[in-house]
């Protein structure tokens, strides 16, 4: 789930991802998470506040072991 979110950000000209940067991607990947918890509408579309949990651990997993 976390690579094909990845991915997806890596089709996005200008984001670190798309750009090559690790460690300004992780950063990115960490606090998209971060938003996808805190931010109800982001939530929503995860079917809620624990499944966005969930995907904030998935990519903050993935920013540790991807560097």
């Amino acid at each position: 789930m976390a690579a094909r979110h990845v991915a997806w950000l890596g089709q996005i000209p200008g984001t670190p991802v798309a750009d090559g940067d690790r460690e300004r991607s992780a950063e990115l990947l960490r606090g998209l998470g971060r938003l996808y918890v805190r931010d109800p509408r982001f939530s929503a579309t995860y079917g809620g506040r624990d499944t966005a949990a969930f995907v904030r651990d998935s990519l903050d997993e993935y920013a540790r072991v991807s560097r």
